[in-house]
């Protein structure tokens, strides 16, 4: 018989036991918040719950004038007119906000913002893939699903031009598309695994990298086109860091094989090399048809029966993987509007590297799935979260941790975002009523030029980035940026003389806010020492006040304020 004091020791054990299942313990979807539970209610459960857990203290709410900007820049890629900012803050509709993004969301600048920044997303490490804006704004114009969209860039359904750009253009290093197909679409980047095993995920081993990577074995591009081969070996083979020469076929990333359905051949050999024969002469023929100006079609190769990369779809879409698919556009979004991932890097989810808050991206996860991967959906919940709306400023104390989502995280703004920000700002056009094609057309064009002037020189965000000093010189003394910054502002600045009038309307233009009484101070004595022709880089005299408020606004536009969103 075990002594008393033994049978509480062990009861005790037990009981640790017990409480360490329960901590590490895989989540069970039962567990999860209701699925009627509103995304922005599921956001703040989950989060409040670790910062309680933490003993930590949120920020307080931000302000109007730092929200509507907020949501401006993350829902329609610019800051808020004048006009727009008036009207939250003198709204009081307990809904505004509710109604503010709903009104956003429904505009053509939501459609040209979210295109620009899932094109950001698909390019990649280093943004140096291929350009698919104009595929992805016809596709969120049209509201496809993200897994629909999946299947457009992999090439195995019909889809607008430029969809299958994603394989097509990164074909010529296939190591590259394999390392962005995995990482984009499923969160993980296996390119560590291309040599040896995984430093961090030991089940990934080179043969998920080469497996993953088999998928595409068979694609090719002819005449700018994405086709695939009807023949070609069954296996991709390598050779390991032993020195062992291996071959692996198709294998997703959870070690799910895949055995081919090969057309029925006497001599596989052979089969490959009159194929390869065959597309040859397809090539001379219509380089002769394009020489001679033919109008007859080009001729293609015929289309196989079994898709290689139609299987990989079929594999990611199978129930035990779509939550990993799911996991990965939830996390990237997340990172998008709150500066921070649930898992970090955004790349590296996997089980060496669990999530933040777990519970909360299997929540968003299943929502997403069963939503039909409706992505303006989830991006709707997570903006009307009060999470994502805390003040980017704590009252006092140091600044919790940034998994905690405690404080509004700043964030730089896009190339874009901070050019088409410059140019709107002070144009009085964007508030008249035009029609939707209309403004569509008016948005591609401020994009173009915003381009053309910005692209250059705004560095596009990453994490813990350093605004470099290029970019600060460049924009503190480049005259042509100069003329181009307020130029229909300083007009409806100087449409008054009342200077408190002028200063209002300035740093509410460019800056979304009221002005400090510093600023007041400030402006004003730069704006009369300038009339007066006191100031030594003064401009012609005969347009001292033109000149004053257009080195203002300059001033305004290229401060830390205007180039973060907080």
């Amino acid at each position: 018989m075990i002594p008393s004091y033994r049978r509480l020791h062990f009861v005790v054990f037990k009981v640790l036991c017990l409480f360490l299942w329960i901590a590490i313990r895989p989540t069970n979807a039962a567990e999860l918040l209701p699925r009627e539970t509103s995304i922005a209610s599921a956001i703040d459960h989950y989060i409040e719950a670790q910062l309680s857990e933490a003993g930590v203290s949120a920020a307080p709410q931000a302000s109007d004038e730092s929200l509507v900007r907020r949501l401006t820049l993350d829902l329609s890629g610019r800051i808020p007119t004048r006009t727009e900012y008036a009207e939250y803050l003198a709204s009081s509709d307990p809904k505004k906000r509710e109604q503010l993004i709903e009104r956003l969301m429904a505009s053509p600048w939501y459609d040209h913002h979210l295109a620009t920044m899932l094109n950001s997303i698909l390019r990649g490490p280093g943004h140096d893939g291929p350009d698919l804006r104009e595929y992805l704004l016809e596709a969120v114009q049209s509201r496809r699903p993200w897994n629909q969209m999946f299947q457009e860039m992999m090439g195995t359904v019909a889809a607008p031009p430029g969809a299958e750009k994603f394989v097509r253009d990164r074909l010529t290093d296939q190591d590259l598309l394999t390392r962005d197909m995995s990482s984009i679409f499923f969160g993980i980047n296996v390119s560590c695994a291309q040599c040896h095993i995984h430093p961090y995920v030991s089940t990934l081993t080179q043969d998920h990298y080469f497996g993953l990577k088999a998928f595409f074995a068979r694609s090719i591009v002819f005449e700018d086109k994405l086709l695939e081969r009807s023949f070609g070996k069954p296996k991709i083979e390598y050779t390991t860091n032993e020195g062992e020469n291996r071959a692996v076929g198709m294998m997703f990333l959870n070690g799910t094989t895949v055995e081919p359905q090969l057309p029925v051949a006497d001599d596989v050999s052979k089969a490959i090399e009159e194929e390869n024969k065959r597309i040859e002469e397809l090539t001379k023929a219509n380089q002769e048809r394009k020489k001679n100006k033919s109008t007859d079609p080009l001729e293609f190769p015929t289309k196989p029966d079994y898709s290689f990369r139609a299987q990989l779809v079929e594999v990611a879409f199978r129930e035990e993987n779509q939550p990993q698919f799911a996991k990965a556009l939830v996390n990237r979004l997340w990172h998008q509007l709150f500066g921070y991932g649930l898992v970090m890097r955004v790349d590296q989810m996997h089980d060496a590297n669990p999530s933040s808050h777990p519970e909360l991206l299997d929540w968003l996860a299943r929502d997403l799935m069963e939503s039909g991967y409706n992505y303006h959906r989830l991006i709707q919940g997570m903006v009307s979260s009060q999470t994502y709306s805390r003040s980017s400023q704590l009252p006092h104390g140091d600044t919790p941790r940034r998994e905690l989502f405690a404080v509004a995280t700043l964030r730089p703004l896009t190339p874009m975002q901070f050019g088409v920000s410059v140019l709107v700002c002070g144009d009085p056009t964007w508030s008249t009523e035009i029609s939707r094609s209309d403004l569509s057309a008016k948005i591609s064009e401020i994009e173009s030029r915003a381009g053309q002037l910005f692209s250059d020189v705004i560095e596009m965000p990453c994490d813990d980035l350093q605004i470099n000093a290029a970019e600060a010189l460049t924009m503190s003394n480049d005259i042509s940026r100069l003329q181009v910054v307020g130029e229909k502002l300083v007009a409806e600045i100087l449409k008054t003389s009342d200077r408190k009038q002028q200063i209002d309307s300035a740093v509410e233009h460019v800056l979304s806010r009221s002005a400090t009484v510093q600023e007041a101070i400030q402006l004003t004595e730069f704006v009369v020492r300038t009339e007066l022709g006191l100031n030594p880089d003064a401009p012609d005299p005969s347009s001292a006040a033109q000149g004053a408020w257009r080195q203002a606004i300059w001033a305004l536009t290229t401060s830390s304020e205007f180039r973060f969103n907080h």
